[in-house]
């Protein structure tokens, strides 16, 4: 069996500040913005402890994988197995279809501790908000996992053939880091937070720090009383008890470290890059320094922290899904009495699942029986949440008419994606990040846009109106030639992809003889610089800056929606189509979808969060990009405008369902029904054929 490390009670109350960091940023992210580091600093004990067993194991002749793993087994899989059926049970009850869905999915990629890999892929501007996602925590798992399957094989290996293990931890420590650092100035920073590569050096300075501790080489012995004489040359005027002192000046600066990120990091920080240092360095001198320290001894090691940190695992798996189920149930309107509340709850259930079911199964008698029953209900787990993702939600869960109206606006999630229709049918070559749907070999309207193009899209696609289509168009894309917009603290190269897409639209639309018209639309408000439009996240404009196609920064964003808007316009009408400006549908500023389901749950509760917008709001919300439109209409003659105004709002009140109906399937989106009055009015007024 594999040589456990020395218990040091220290690690705990370090992983304890780790886990009390995370949940206030999660409960609380105002007071405490750079509390997601606590993962960073999970990520080196993971990688000290590991590696520390993996090296006494090969030193004494010892180390099993077979052993190894089912010990990770026994350790994880218990109280991650609870917490995801305990999701499951829960979402049975209280989520819609779609939502449902989605939590199936996740509890397959948590299942398989690939979650990390799945949040990648769906993080962009059609991702759900963090915090309605019960199971993003599990991203870290999922890394940690990775790292898990690749080390411990790699590091046997390297022992078995007597080469340099130090070396090669250094190296691909630096390659890990230096990635890292670099993708800093790339564009898909959503990427490098979820990618194992720009990880894996968290929990190799972990491993080396291992090494150090562990290894008996005489070379490695000379390198660190080099480093000790050096280091207290520099710090201390008189050479006495040298090493103690070095030690309680490194745990000083360890926990400075990670004070100073938790002050310095959040979340509009690029990371990790470089940044992640900061906890990673901390949590490495607080280690190093080991457990007699005055820091280590008195403050990590007292009783109370000693204890959080001994239910750490179980309270970093359960407090997410409290908070996350609460913001869904609840909408807007968590106070900070109920995140209390379930912090505490957190709390109740961490020490339940350590006491009554992570320690029972993790020691004791039948090892063996323990660890194949475990992998059994992970396997089944996984199964039922596949089966969850791959059957839409379970639908049949609810037959009220409620439901029937929820699944209904839930539909245009369809047709956010390429179906390969247009390769089919026209024989259009898709370009990157490029949404292409057409129901026509010879279609007469072509649609261009962002998601509210797609939205508006989904009635013909789901054959409501008798019209043949060809939607070319990208997520957060407005159409505008040779202009880009960048959403708060992007990179321009994010949304350059967004400019070759509306080229495409442009060539597509001089090759397809059958065309006639061309139909603009898009969220238009929410691609202006109006300094009213604040992200409440990043507390920056939702639209910031513009940029040419050289990526030139521009800030005249008022300058590229004119120009930009125009000369897609000038460019479809010198190939002969009519053009029709869709001005944006009004916005709820509510999810429709929740409060029929809040609905149900508090039926006798004033709802305030599901208030119908006012015509007034609507304009106030829209008026500089009305004003832009108009702009845009006064150089361009023949543009046609279609104000969509009169079909959502009276005088007073704008709608978003019918008696059977939902318009919108979300905030801001339309949905089929939403949809097809629109287009049915778009069709009847200019006799789109």
């Amino acid at each position: 069996m594999p040589t456990q490390p020395t218990y040091r009670p220290d690690i705990d109350g370090l992983r304890a500040i780790a886990v009390l960091a995370v949940v206030i940023f999660h409960a609380f992210p105002a007071v405490l913005p750079g509390g997601f580091i606590g993962v960073d600093v999970f990520f080196v004990i993971s990688g000290f402890l590991i590696t520390n067993i993996i090296l006494k194991g090969l030193e004494q002749d010892s180390f099993s994988f077979a052993q190894f793993y089912a010990h990770r087994i026994r350790r994880i899989f218990p109280a991650l197995i609870l917490v995801l059926c305990a999701c499951f049970a829960f979402g049975w009850f209280a989520l819609l279809p779609i939502e449902y869905k989605q939590l199936g999915k996740h509890i397959a990629g948590s299942s398989a501790f690939v979650s990390n890999w799945i949040f990648w892929q769906e993080a962009g501007y059609f991702d759900n908000a963090a915090d309605t996602k019960p199971l993003l925590h599990l991203w870290s798992l999922g890394i940690e996992e990775q790292f898990y399957i690749v080390w411990p094989v790699l590091v046997w290996a390297l022992f078995r053939w007597r080469l340099n293990i130090l070396t090669f931890t250094i190296i691909a420590l630096l390659a890990s880091l230096a990635y890292s650092g670099v993708v800093i100035g790339r564009p898909d920073l959503v990427k490098d937070f979820y990618s194992p590569l720009t990880r894996f050096w968290e929990l190799l300075i972990g491993a080396l720090l291992a090494y150090g501790a562990t290894s008996s080489s005489p070379r490695l012995t000379k390198l660190k009383t080099w480093l000790q004489d050096s280091l207290s040359a520099l710090v201390f005027d008189e050479p006495y008890n040298t090493a103690h002192r070095l030690r309680q000046f490194g745990s000083i600066i360890g926990l400075l470290l990670f004070i100073s990120g938790l002050v310095l990091i959040n979340q509009k920080t690029v990371f990790p890059g470089y940044y992640a240092l900061l906890p990673t360095l901390g949590a490495v001198c607080l280690i190093g320094a080991g457990p007699h320290t005055w820091i280590n001894r008195y403050l990590l090691s007292n009783r109370l922290l000693v204890g959080i940190g001994l239910i750490s695992y179980p309270l970093y798996l359960w407090h997410k899904p409290l908070l996350s189920f609460a913001k869904i149930l609840e909408g807007e309107t968590v106070s900070w009495k109920l995140k209390l509340l379930l912090v505490a709850v957190a709390v109740i259930l961490s020490v339940a699942t350590y006491w009554l079911i992570e320690k029972p199964i993790r020691f004791g008698k039948h090892q063996k029986v323990k660890t194949i029953i475990l992998v059994l209900l992970m396997s089944i787990i996984g199964y039922v949440g596949y089966n969850t993702y791959v059957r839409n939600g379970l639908g049949f869960r609810d037959v009220s008419p409620e439901a029937a109206m929820i699944m209904d606006a839930s539909e245009p999630l369809a047709t956010r994606n390429s179906d390969g229709s247009c390769e089919q049918l026209l024989g259009l070559r898709e370009v990157k990040k490029e949404v292409c749907l057409t129901n026509s070999s010879s279609p007469t309207t072509l649609i261009v846009g962002d998601s509210h193009a797609m939205a508006l899209n989904s009635s013909v696609l789901a054959g409501k109106i008798p019209l043949g289509t060809l939607l070319i168009a990208g997520h957060a894309c407005p159409p505008l030639e040779n202009y880009g917009v960048i959403w708060g603290g992007q990179n321009p190269a994010l949304m350059g992809h967004c400019m070759n897409i509306t080229k495409n639209a442009i060539d597509a639309a001089s090759n397809i003889k059958s065309l006639k018209y061309v139909i603009f639309a898009t969220r238009g408000p929410q691609y202006i610089h109006n300094p009213k439009l604040i992200d409440e996240k990043t507390g920056l404009p939702q639209a910031v800056l513009g940029f040419d196609r050289q990526l030139t920064p521009i800030a005249d964003v008022d300058k590229i929606f004119i120009d930009g808007y125009s000369e897609s316009i000038k460019a479809y009408q010198k190939l002969g189509l009519k053009t029709i400006f869709l001005i944006d549908n009004p916005e709820l500023g509510f999810n429709p979808l929740n409060c029929v389901v809040k609905r149900k749950i508090y039926p006798n509760k004033s709802l305030e969060g599901c208030k119908p917008n006012t015509r007034e709001k609507v304009f106030e919300w829209q008026s500089h990009y009305r004003y832009l439109v108009n702009k845009v209409s006064e150089k361009n003659k023949a543009l046609i405008i279609f104000d969509p105004i009169d079909i959502f709002c009276s005088s007073t009140e704008c709608i978003n369902r019918t008696s059977s109906n939902l318009l919108y399937f979300d905030d801001n989106h339309l949905s089929v029904s939403g949809s097809e009055i629109l287009m049915n009015n778009l069709v009847n007024k200019f006799i789109l054929k």
